[in-house]
């Protein structure tokens, strides 16, 4: 009851949960009996989703590979928010490690809530190193904009196969047999 000239106050409440972007209508109803009145006041709860960036892996170790050969690996750019997510680049400090775009190739992605992207490292040592490399991942994010992922390997001189002697050949009479001694060497 509320008494001439006076109020009443009511708490209404939006919830937005984890819906993402979305638009919920719905309506508060009002009903009095004395005097009797009945009306539906409109409600709109508009909900604005919020990107949120994460690789995987958080990190990448290419091990200890060989000088002069490229090695590649998978690093996924994912969207674990709510909305939208843009990369605007995803780029390496180490010359020689290359960040490789997704086949689609324009620069600028737009990654749905949800989903992932696949970039590609590619690492070619030149010369026998121990890579601390970082990948920045450039993103639209509104609490962690740039992502940084360290990456790691050794460099080591591949092996180089010697043999020795370069042929063999032996005379034998029937029933006999000769021992005859091959080395492999690695000189790398």
């Amino acid at each position: 009851v509320i008494p001439p000239g006076g109020f009443q106050d009511f708490t209404v409440t939006f919830d937005a949960g984890d819906s993402g972007d979305a638009v919920f209508d719905g309506a508060i109803d009002i009903v009095s009996v004395d005097p009797p009145i009945s009306l539906s006041m409109l409600a709109t709860l508009t909900v604005i989703g919020v990107a949120d960036a994460a690789t995987d892996p958080a990190n990448v170790d290419f091990g200890t590979k060989f000088v002069g050969y490229p090695y590649t690996y998978p690093l996924l750019v994912r969207n674990i928010g709510t909305g939208a997510l843009t990369v605007n680049g995803v780029t390496s400090d180490d010359p020689n490690l290359i960040v490789l775009e997704p086949v689609t190739g324009t620069g600028v992605y737009v990654i749905p809530a949800g989903e992932s992207l696949e970039y590609t490292l590619r690492w070619l040592a030149p010369s026998p190193y121990t890579m601390s490399a970082t990948v920045t991942v450039d993103t639209d994010d509104p609490d962690e904009p740039l992502l940084y992922v360290p990456a790691t390997g050794t460099a080591i001189m591949p092996p180089v196969f010697g043999y020795a002697p370069g042929s063999f050949h032996s005379d034998l009479f029937v029933d006999e047999s000769e021992t005859q001694t091959l080395t492999l060497s690695n000189t790398g």
